[in-house]
């Protein structure tokens, strides 16, 4: 937008997001849109908020300064997955298959930056994308490191991660680690620092994921035969945890995290992403987290929603109950085969030939689709954004209970399901956001017990999910109850963009306290 009062026009900004978007960090925010927004309703479909930039170059001044409306739709110049492009030549190539005209300059592009994306979530600013304005500043750590250290982040929006002394350096975002270019711009943004800061490969060690099969392990291993760097894993969730100890400035002491988000690899050899660790740098223990359930066909149930549905429903319901239940709504037209797919899902649950998980995202996905709010991923976490974005609309009111079992320390996300059937007559907005608060205040419930006869005053509250506002505040209710505080990140992204510098500080932690 030109400026503030053309985004006024837009969406609703108080003077705190006014001061945001005019600082000169000028990220993207975003924002609850007006009803009377002049925005096409194509823009972002399905959701609640817009992204709102201000102009931060010459350029856009003069190319806002043209349009009639004062404001135009941006987007980076790239392929769906690939990092953008930085030369004229290339971006011609690679873009003529849906860029119409193209404006060019003879001034080269030195280093790829992404735009900064931000969001409000319980009353702190997120940072969802760390780029420009915001990469490469310093983050103190609260330790001095015997060594450098070089974390190579997440598989998902991914960001590197140089820590020395007692400063880490997260990279800017660099993205999908899905192919061989995403990974070579990896290896250039950490290669940049360590270049800047005259840091020689022979001296660090190198932090990566506990998935054995992440992309940037090529990486670290082909580091490690050239220079022969000591490599740590660090597992994705304790990642997380570790990342708002760093922000809060923590040192090595029992704390409680919450981390959620759609998948992380865990010890256990299953899938993450709904769960409550009692943690420091140096080690961690799996208090609770939501009940596993199988993932039909891994991946594709990431992509159709209604695969897990019909996983969490084989819970409480017979296998015929849930393939009537499913048919009857016409759910199963979402499948790409649609009765025949049905019967095959159902088969592989009875079998429990599929890898389990104890991941929000995928409870969230399976909520959307249920409610009939969206039956399949184009984008990532878009079924849970949509959800988030339905229950906006909704009033304060809890229409379903929290559900935490009494004997172990899990999440009964089959009884939060289980009532939601019961009251599928109830307004739609209604129902999303009591789901999402009841998974919430469970959550929360769970962060509580954790505290119990420990020494602790916060709760940490990390992961993808954890930017969704019903659900934040919901942990934070039960853990003020108990005279706690809850924390999400601000400094890095909660989402797996802050994943870097969470494995940097336990690795460092590692060697400091000569764990290796």
């Amino acid at each position: 937008a030109l400026n503030l009062e053309t985004a006024r026009r837009i969406a609703y900004i108080s003077e705190e997001d006014a001061r945001l978007l005019e600082s000169p960090i000028r990220p993207i925010l975003l924002l609850p849109e007006r009803e009377d927004s002049p925005v096409s309703r194509y823009v972002a479909p399905g959701l609640s908020m817009q992204g709102i930039m201000l102009p931060y170059t010459a350029l856009h001044y003069m190319l806002l300064s043209n349009v009639g409306d004062g404001f135009l739709i941006m987007t980076s110049g790239n392929e769906r997955g690939e990092p953008m492009c930085t030369g004229n030549r290339e971006a011609r190539v690679k873009l003529r298959g849906f860029v119409d005209y193209f404006l060019m300059h003879d001034r080269r592009i030195v280093n790829r930056v992404d735009d900064s994306v931000v969001r409000r979530t319980g009353g702190f600013y997120t940072v969802i994308r760390r780029g420009r304005g915001y990469a490469p500043r310093w983050v103190r750590l609260p330790f001095r490191l015997p060594r450098p250290v070089v974390a190579l982040g997440a598989h998902y929006q991914n960001t590197g991660c140089l820590a020395f002394e007692d400063i880490a350096i997260p990279t800017q975002f660099v993205g999908d680690m899905d192919n061989l270019s995403s990974l070579a711009e990896l290896e250039r943004a950490v290669s940049f620092l360590l270049k800047t800061y005259r840091i020689d490969l022979s001296d660090v060690v190198v932090a990566v994921d506990k998935h054995p099969r992440y992309l940037s392990r090529l990486l670290a291993e082909k580091w490690i035969e050239t220079y022969g760097c000591r490599l740590v894993e660090v597992q994705h969730h304790h990642a997380h945890a570790a990342s708002v100890m760093v922000e809060l400035g923590v040192k090595d002491s029992e704390m409680v995290a919450v981390t959620l988000d759609g998948a992380g690899y865990g010890d256990d050899g299953t899938v993450w992403g709904g769960e409550v660790l009692i943690t420091g740098y140096g080690a961690y223990t799996r208090f609770g987290h939501l009940e596993q359930v199988p993932m039909p066909g891994g991946d594709r149930a990431t992509e159709y929603p209604v695969r897990m549905l019909m996983s969490i429903l084989s819970r409480f319901m017979p296998v015929e109950e849930v393939r009537e239940f499913i048919v009857g709504r016409g759910l199963h037209k979402w499948l790409p085969y649609g009765a025949e797919e049905t019967d095959a899902v159902l088969s592989l649950l009875e079998r429990g030939n599929a890898p389990l998980t104890s991941s929000l995202g995928r409870v969230l996905d399976s909520a959307s689709a249920l409610l009939g709010i969206c039956f399949k991923r184009t984008y990532e976490g878009e079924p849970a954004i949509k959800l988030e974005a339905t229950s906006s609309r909704a009033k304060p009111i809890d229409l379903l209970e929290p559900r935490v079992s009494g004997s172990k320390p899990l999440v009964q996300t089959h009884r939060i399901f289980e009532e939601l059937l019961e009251k599928l007559d109830r307004p739609r907005e209604q129902l999303a956001y009591s789901v999402q608060r009841a998974l919430g205040l469970s959550i929360g419930e769970l962060a509580v017990m954790a505290s119990k006869g420990r020494s602790v005053d916060r709760v940490l509250v990390s992961g993808g999910a954890a930017v969704n506002t019903v659900i934040f505040e919901a942990i934070r209710e039960k853990a003020e109850e108990a005279g706690l505080k809850a924390y999400v990140n601000t400094v890095v992204p909660a989402g797996d963009g802050g994943v870097s510098l969470g494995q940097a500080a336990v690795a460092g932690f590692r060697v400091l306290e000569s764990l290796l």
